[in-house]
């Protein structure tokens, strides 16, 4: 069962108790969406969020053998309630997608996906954490994309990968003025990828 401890606007202290049969629930209708946009049939090219299972299902991969490339997304919103808004991804989930790129993405260059940055605001949860981004790089991980910070950001991760690791902040194009820093405009990224071991001078 999943314990939230709440302050209430007046200052009481309250104790919610979820019901773990039932907790999945509340992510029914981005499940629903994720269904109509991509299928419920699972394939070697394909397997889509299983939001309202287990959190270790809590991720999806999108293999394009023929383009060298392979999209896993993961849900960074994996505890999240209206009592806690904050950021995590689920270790079992990166190491089932982890299995699932060891079987079926072998030799491509593969990207992890998720919303949180690594940024929050004072006092704020909602960031993941180093070692939910190690976990990423230790899985075989070569990039990292994600939002949830509204402006663009590149960071070449070495003190945890060697290099071996890049993560790109993409921005925003439909947050307004006031979800987005001042200065920071609307944004877009366009990111090329090559196949590994093909240099950018090739």
């Amino acid at each position: 069962e999943s314990h939230r401890v709440v302050e209430t606007r007046y200052g009481h202290v309250e104790l919610f108790r979820a019901d773990a049969g039932r907790y999945a629930e509340r992510l029914r209708n981005v499940q629903a969406f994720f269904d109509a946009t991509y299928g419920v049939e699972v394939s070697p090219e394909l397997s889509p969020f299983a939001l309202t299972a287990d959190p270790a299902r809590h991720w999806s991969a999108h293999v394009l053998r023929d383009l060298g490339v392979a999209f896993y997304g993961f849900n960074s919103c994996v505890r999240n309630d209206r009592h806690w808004t904050g950021a995590s991804i689920d270790a079992a989930a990166v190491q089932q997608a982890a299995a699932h790129m060891r079987a079926h993405a072998e030799g491509l260059v593969c990207v992890a996906v998720w919303h949180h940055g690594l940024d929050a605001e004072h006092g704020r949860s909602d960031a993941i954490t180093v070692s939910d981004l190690a976990r990423l790089v230790n899985a075989g991980f070569r990039v990292g994309l994600h939002g949830h910070i509204h402006r663009d950001q590149v960071e070449s991760v070495d003190t945890l990968s060697q290099g071996r690791f890049v993560r790109l902040a993409v921005g925003t194009i439909n947050a307004d003025r006031d979800e987005r820093q001042e200065l920071v405009g609307r944004q877009f990224a366009v990111v090329q990828l090559y196949p590994l071991g093909q240099r950018d001078d090739e």
